[in-house]
């Protein structure tokens, strides 16, 4: 925090990177409420600059302009503005609104503060030297080191999983802390997919209250939500026709929030939305009878693409994989498949095959 100080003091431009639930937003939050009342520190996520006009992002109850904010903060020493999963910026169609934006932050001696998964890393920082023209100092949130990990077990008294995949996922702090809360259900033999599907029972589903398919129907709320938000680009979505009571309850727990000024809601963390995507393109594959329809009903955009790596990472790590190589090799050799698709599946591959040696 002392070194993120240091570098808003000497106006460098900064993108944390680590994977989702790694503490990226923690760190944000900590260094946020230590020095708001000393700094303006401004904080959107990147889908929330997905507007028409660059004022709409300023507007807020009072209908500000960009000039009128950067105008109340011209004589401040250390500003920072924060794009919060800024790996989201390369979705947004209207480049103007974010080239205007960032060029008029740099001049008016503004510091932006880019947060990313690692995965994005290389992506995001091709992004903002190419189109934004700004050069950024990269600072990375490891993992948790696996001895410490370790020796928390043994302190604390939590059994590990068996399955040693498991077991690096658990290096990430969100993934550590719930499978201390849950670890009284987990099958310690299990793999890292089935806890996963374990959490969203518990956390999404919260099928503890199946009173009038509640359960069921906080699902479809999630489901909804998220494959809105990835078809459109938004970050407010006002979904039709899904249960008040669902909503209500999905509010309650924190799993997504209502903005009353944008009138839409919106998901409280990546990981819960990366869960979302996952279930859908688990279950058009489950589904699915031929191969390029279900390439077409994922559709296009770079946040289902995303998903899909993720997904099928997931898929080639377990044991008995011939099926989902089988449906790869498919993939590869149909000539009306996007080549994009094709692009994502061979990059995960390497990845894989990298990381395996």
């Amino acid at each position: 925090l002392e070194e993120l100080k240091a570098d808003f003091q000497n106006q460098k431009n900064i993108i944390i990177s680590g994977e989702g639930g790694s503490g990226k937003t923690a760190i944000l939050k900590e260094f946020y409420n230590l020095h708001c009342k000393n700094m303006p520190i401004c904080v959107f996520k990147a889908n929330e600059l997905n507007v028409s006009h660059i004022n709409e992002i300023f507007h807020f109850d009072n209908k500000f302009t960009f000039t009128q904010f950067l105008n109340i903060f011209k004589d401040e020493a250390i500003k920072v503005f924060v794009i919060d999963s800024a790996e989201k910026l390369a979705e947004i169609p209207n480049n103007y609104v974010l080239i205007t934006l960032i060029q008029q932050l740099k001049e008016n001696g503004w510091s932006i503060f880019f947060t990313t998964r690692y995965s994005y890393l290389n992506d995001l920082v091709f992004h903002v030297k190419e189109n934004y023209q700004l050069f950024c100092e990269v600072r990375d949130v490891p993992l948790m080191p696996t001895e410490y990990l370790h020796g928390l077990s043994n302190k604390f008294q939590f059994t590990r999983p068996e399955n040693l995949n498991f077991i690096e996922r658990l290096r990430n702090l969100f993934s550590l802390s719930e499978y201390i809360h849950q670890n009284a259900n987990i099958d310690k033999h299990g793999n890292f997919k089935e806890f996963v599907n374990l959490l969203w029972k518990k956390r999404i589903q919260n099928n503890s209250v199946q009173t009038n398919n509640l359960h069921l129907e906080r699902e479809k709320c999630m489901v909804s939500i998220a494959r809105q938000r990835c078809d459109t680009g938004l970050f407010f979505i006002n979904p039709d026709n899904l249960s008040q009571t669902a909503l209500f309850n999905l509010r309650q727990d924190e799993i997504i929030t209502y903005d009353e000024a944008h009138d839409g809601y919106f998901i409280t963390h990546d990981i819960y939305e990366e869960w979302a995507l996952e279930k859908i393109i688990s279950r058009h594959y489950s589904n699915y009878l031929e191969v390029k329809r279900f390439f077409d009903e994922l559709g296009s955009s770079l946040s289902m693409r995303r998903a899909f790596r993720l997904w099928l990472a997931e898929c080639l790590l377990e044991e008995n994989n011939q099926e989902i190589k089988n449906f790869i090799q498919e993939a590869f050799i149909h000539s009306e498949i996007t080549q994009f698709w094709k692009d994502e599946i061979l990059i995960e591959n390497l990845t894989l095959s990298i990381a395996t040696h």
